[in-house]
């Protein structure tokens, strides 16, 4: 079926070749000139902000049309949060379809003030990752005051591809990358501060459901240094404040949905252990081995001066290899960014402190390789494909929601109706465009579903779909065959597809292809028992 949004995606990426030039000319003018600069006056510092800013600043758009497919999910239950409906996906069925309760509310406080949710959600969390930014750089400041490293390490955050790729995506990633920042600073810049840990606490037990362990890690670490202070009142009393706070997200959660964990917990994951092992090697792969060396290094050298960073690392490969990922877990390697920094800065001041250390060839050499090796990555999200790794899964992602299912999604508006019912899996632009009730197969907004994969039972799904009588269905075609599935569903019976027609065909170029099947008019009651 011819699809509107190929072109779009055609001039997009045709746009985006030619702006490259652009984005090499200030990666290398400033990776060169910049180097330079900061191997000969190692005493300023200051300037290494505007010139970090500007290649953020030209990488901001060429990442900006790359949507995210679940981010989509965001925005429907934020435009229903913001209409008075509640923190529903499907109305009347309040359900915590969301990683993120913060970025929901503040994306449907962006709604009611009038701002396009898509846009406004771009507009945040690039203002967040400036923020991650300067923190960063402020974090590397109070490490070492070498204006090498301090330009070095911000070179590296500026230029990472994988970073600005999620950044403007429309996820809640930039919000927690930010946070995460800011509770990195806080623990360099105050590292007895149990009010700041109990303040951050409070805050980032709303962003992600990682901020937990992040704040235990930080509140010990304030608590043991205040250990050595005799205020015991005054730990004891924040020790219960950051408690407390920590559990209010349970106690919403349970007034609002009935449960005490979100849907997201129990639904869609089927990954292992080993799964687990595979994306935790990618995730490290987008950093690469020689920034992982040297921070590794770094991390080792601050050991007994920062052991929360080391520790925080450890805690956080070890949940990407126990909840065993999905190719959303690519964002958890930037959960780990501000401690990859702190390791970069105490591993690089280690090696550039050695005699044999050349810093005015050096400098720019290493900042020019590094921005190389991101321009190399940048260009590749113009080539999309079926790639899923780092950051080319957000490019690669966004043009096939684009191509496929946001154009499912209007191709639905158009010829459905609002109160329809939609089989599917990807729930993201699909169910945002179409606007209909979804019953999503993966459980992330339908509780019952998501029961039923918390409890094994994913048998019992085909026969859910079965019951539901949807009036329309998405899905995959099996390779080699006619048959046609669904993820956690299965082939769907054939009694039960002869009550439907084929209806479209969508495929991206990276390689992505759906089919749309409507249900028949009085399909059912001309086959009234479908065949299980």
């Amino acid at each position: 079926m011819p699809n509107p949004e190929i072109q779009h995606v055609d001039s997009m990426l045709g746009w985006l070749r030619g702006y490259f030039a652009l984005c090499a000319l200030v990666f290398v003018a400033v990776a060169g000139l910049g180097g330079w600069y900061a191997a000969k006056r190692r005493d300023q510092w200051i300037w290494i902000l505007p010139a970090a800013g500007l290649v953020y600043g030209v990488s901001l758009p060429f990442h900006w049309h790359f949507t995210n497919d679940d981010s989509f999910i965001f925005y429907r239950f934020a435009e229903n949060l913001a209409a008075g409906m509640g923190p529903v996906y499907n109305p009347g069925l309040p359900c915590e379809g969301f990683t993120s309760p913060a970025w929901t509310y503040l994306l449907a406080i962006g709604n009611v003030l009038g701002m396009p949710t898509l846009w406004f959600s771009k507009v945040v969390g690039s203002v967040l990752g400036a923020v991650s930014l300067l923190l960063l750089v402020l974090t590397a400041r109070r490490i070492c005051d070498d204006t090498r490293v301090i330009f070095l390490s911000a070179t590296f955050v500026a230029t990472s591809q994988i970073l600005m790729a999620w950044i403007p995506s429309g996820m809640d990633t930039a919000l927690f990358v930010a946070w995460l920042c800011l509770q990195a600073y806080a623990l360099v810049r105050w590292p007895g501060g149990l009010f700041p840990q109990t303040i951050l606490a409070a805050i980032g037990v709303w962003i992600r459901p990682e901020a937990y362990f992040v704040s235990l890690i930080g509140l010990c670490w304030a608590f043991y240094i205040q250990l050595r202070e005799p205020l015991a009142w005054r730990r004891t009393l924040l020790a219960i404040v950051a408690i407390a706070a920590m559990l209010l997200p349970f106690i919403w959660r349970h007034i609002t949905f009935g449960e005490l964990l979100p849907t997201t917990f129990y639904a869609k994951s089927d990954r292992t252990i080993r799964s687990g092992l595979g994306f935790l090697f990618g995730a490290i792969n987008g950093y690469g081995a020689i920034a992982w060396t040297v921070a590794l290094i770094g991390l080792w050298k601050l050991r007994r001066r920062m052991p929360w960073a080391g520790l925080l690392l450890i805690t956080i490969a070890s949940y990407v290899v126990w909840v065993g990922g999905d190719v959303l877990i690519q964002r958890f390697s930037l959960w780990w960014f501000p401690v990859v920094i702190i390791g970069l800065v105490a591993g690089l001041s280690r090696v550039i402190d050695t005699d044999q250390f050349n810093s005015r060839v050096l400098i720019p050499l290493v900042a020019l390789l590094l921005s190389g090796q991101e321009l190399h990555r940048m260009y590749g999200a113009t080539r999309p494909g079926s790639e899923n790794d780092g950051y080319s899964y957000v490019s690669s992602n966004g043009v096939h929601t684009a191509e496929a299912d946001a154009a499912i999604g209007m191709y639905l508006r158009t010829h459905g109706a609002p109160n329809d019912t939609l089989v599917t899996d990807n729930i993201g632009a699909i169910g945002y465009y179409s606007g209909m009730v979804i019953v999503d197969v993966l459980g992330l907004v339908d509780a019952q579903v998501a029961s039923l994969i918390h409890e094994s039972k994913k048998d019992a799904i085909l026969s859910l779909v079965v019951a539901r009588r949807p009036q329309w269905i998405v899905g995959y075609q099996v390779l080699g065959s006619e048959a046609f599935h669904i993820p956690n569903v299965g082939i769907l019976p054939t009694g039960f597809m002869e009550t439907y027609e084929l209806s479209g065909r969508w495929q991206s170029r990276t390689g992505y292809t759906r089919l749309l099947w409507k249900r028949k008019a009085d399909g059912f009651e001309r086959n009234a028992a479908p065949q299980n």
